[in-house]
């Protein structure tokens, strides 16, 4: 059982973006023990969602991270956005229930809405189907004035050509002051290739740089900047392995293509093909004798 568990854990982590509920359907047909499978399914899933970062639907039509940084228990997240706690069943990646939050303190209230603004801006000259969330960090506030963390999550799905990604951002923000602060990055990509097969390609980025401005607008607005020279530079990076790549080791394992540098269309020309190399041995044959 443990052994059927585990199998079914690390399937669901390696499930392409947009495809979980297919991965399921086909570990269901695979182990055929529904009961073992729903046992081990929320686990899975819920490992799933904190991995990917998921982006759901809240309340409302808006789109909502998961992720540690926002994870009050299991199933419950909170949306500081607009400060209700949802409720998720990880296996359908969707939401079942919905309460409103606790008012969070002025101050950090005041920085929150500052930098989300910030962060809003930044989504829409850079993601266009992406989510970008500041979410408060408690904890890390006792050493500074203000701490937060910048979620940033994207993806792109393209089933019929068997394709899919999702690009991940964590940046971790202290404020020392409402003119100072420090930006610690990591960045994840991840690209999947699953046709008649399992391919993925994953390339992580981390930087720290320290801003300061006038006043917090500006400070916000750094911090966003700051964020989107790294982002900026992590894919040039990636777009560039990815392109000496493209023509380095996997053009040599690549057929070639005639000088004419058109494809050739077997299927209806091969016949063609066979019969003038069988006339032109007939009659280098015939010249022969």
């Amino acid at each position: 059982m443990s052994d059927k568990a585990d199998a079914i854990h690390h399937f669901i982590q390696q499930a392409p973006e947009g495809q979980l509920q297919n991965v399921i359907r086909l570990l269901r047909k695979l182990i055929k023990d529904d009961a073992l499978v729903n046992a081990a399914l929320p686990s899975a899933c819920h490992d799933y969602s904190l991995a990917s970062m998921s982006i759901i639907e809240a309340p409302g039509g808006h789109k909502a991270i998961l992720s540690s940084y926002n994870q009050l228990d299991e199933t419950h997240f909170l949306d500081p956005i607009r400060n209700v706690i949802v409720e998720v069943d990880h296996v359908k990646q969707v939401v079942v229930g919905s309460a409103e939050a606790e008012e969070e303190p002025a101050p950090a209230k005041h920085v929150r809405c500052c930098l989300q603004d910030a962060a809003d801006n930044y989504c829409q000259q850079h993601f266009s189907s992406g989510v970008v969330t500041v979410f408060t960090q408690t904890a890390a506030m006792a050493e500074a004035y203000y701490a937060a963390v910048v979620c940033s999550r994207a993806q792109a799905y393209n089933p019929r050509n068997f394709w899919s990604g999702r690009w991940r951002g964590v940046h971790k923000v202290h404020f020392a002051s409402e003119t100072q602060a420090t930006v610690q990055s990591e960045l994840l990509d991840h690209v999947h290739y699953y046709e008649h097969g399992n391919v993925y390609m994953e390339a992580t980025h981390k930087a720290e740089v320290e801003v300061a401005g006038k006043d917090l607008a500006e400070v916000c607005q750094k911090v966003m900047s700051a964020i989107s020279k790294c982002e900026s530079q992590f894919h040039t990076g990636v777009h560039t392995q990815c392109t000496e790549l493209s023509e380095g080791a996997l053009k040599k394992l690549r057929r070639k293509l005639p000088v004419t540098k058109q494809l050739f269309d077997f299927g209806s020309n091969a016949h063609k093909l066979a019969a003038e190399l069988t006339s032109t041995s007939s009659g280098n044959e015939a010249n022969k004798i």
